[in-house]
C-alpha cells in the first residue's frame, strides 16, 4: 500500500510545473493573443445577448415571436466553429511544414475582417431591411467561428502545459467585459431607436477590426520559451531529490519484502 502511495505521489508531483506568472504577464504575445480573444468575445457577446432586443426595437418583432430569428446567428456560429476546426486539422495534416502561426493569423484575419464588415453592414440596415440585417448578422457570426483555430486556439498552443490556467486567466477578462457590455449598451440604447442600435453595431465592428493590426504584429501560435523553461525547471534539483528519495524508499521496501518471503520459506 505504501509502495502504491509513494509511486502515485511521485507521478503527480512530476505533472505539476509552476506557472511563471511574471513571464506570462510580461509577454507581448500573451497580451496580443488575449486582446484578440477579447475583440472576438465582445461583439459576439453583444450579438447573442442583445439580439432579441434589437429585433424587437428595430425589426418590430416581439420578443415572444422572435426566438427563431434570434437563434439563427448562433446556429451559423456553431456550424462555423465546427467547420473551421475541421479545416484547420486537415490543413495541418496535409501541410505539416506550414507555419502554425501564419495559418492561425490567416484564420483570425478572415474572422475579424468578416465579423467587422458584416456588423458594419448591419448597422446601415434600416427597419425595412429585415432580411438584409439578419443575413449580415448570420454571416458575421459565421465569420467569428473562424476565430476558433485563430486566436482562441493560441490558449492551448502558446503553453500546452498551462492551457487550463491561461484559459482561466483569459476568461477572467472576458467575464469583466460581459459585465460591462450591458452597462454600455444601456447607456447608448435609451430610446430603442434604429440609430442607437446602429451606433452599437458600429462600435462592435471597430472592436472586431482591431486584431487585424495588433494580433498580426505581435500574436503567435508557437509555444513560448517561458513554457518549456518552466517545465524543465520543475524537473530540476528538487525534483531529482524527490526522485532519489522515492526510489530509495521503494528499493528498501522491496528488499524487506524479499527478506520476509525468504524467512517464511525457511
Amino acid at each position: 500500500m505504501e509502495y502504491c502511495r509513494l509511486s502515485t505521489s511521485f507521478i503527480i508531483s512530476q505533472r505539476r510545473p509552476k506557472i511563471p506568472w511574471l513571464k506570462v504577464i510580461s509577454s507581448s504575445v500573451t497580451w496580443a493573443n488575449l486582446g484578440a480573444i477579447l475583440c472576438h468575445e465582445i461583439p459576439v457577446n453583444v450579438l447573442f445577448v442583445f439580439l432579441p432586443r434589437y429585433i424587437r426595437d428595430v425589426m418590430k418583432v416581439s420578443i415572444q415571436s422572435n426566438s427563431l430569428l434570434s437563434v439563427l446567428p448562433i446556429i451559423f456560429f456553431l456550424l462555423s466553429k465546427i467547420g473551421a476546426s475541421q479545416l484547420d486539422h486537415v490543413l495541418k495534416k496535409r501541410y505539416p511544414d506550414f507555419c502554425a502561426t501564419k495559418l492561425c493569423k490567416i484564420f483570425n484575419s478572415v474572422a475579424s475582417l468578416g465579423l467587422g464588415a458584416f456588423l458594419m453592414a448591419a448597422s446601415f440596415s434600416g427597419s425595412k431591411q429585415v432580411v438584409l440585417a439578419l443575413t449580415c448578422l448570420c454571416l458575421g457570426t459565421a465569420s467569428a467561428g473562424l476565430h476558433t483555430p485563430g486566436c482562441l486556439g493560441t490558449l492551448v498552443t502558446m503553453a500546452p502545459g498551462f492551457a487550463g490556467s491561461l484559459s482561466g486567466f483569459a476568461y477572467f477578462f472576458i467575464s469583466l467585459t460581459s459585465i460591462l457590455n450591458p452597462l454600455l449598451i444601456g447607456a447608448v440604447v435609451r430610446q430603442q431607436s434604429a440609430a442607437e442600435w446602429s451606433l452599437v453595431f458600429q462600435f462592435t465592428s471597430l472592436v472586431a477590426f482591431l486584431p487585424l493590426v495588433f494580433f498580426n504584429l505581435w500574436g503567435s501560435a508557437k509555444e513560448q520559451p517561458w513554457s518549456s523553461l518552466s517545465s524543465s525547471k520543475t524537473v530540476g534539483k528538487e525534483q531529482k531529490n524527490k526522485e532519489g528519495k522515492v526510489v530509495a524508499t521503494i528499493a528498501t521496501m522491496r528488499s524487506s519484502e524479499k527478506d520476509q518471503s525468504i524467512a517464511e520459506k525457511i
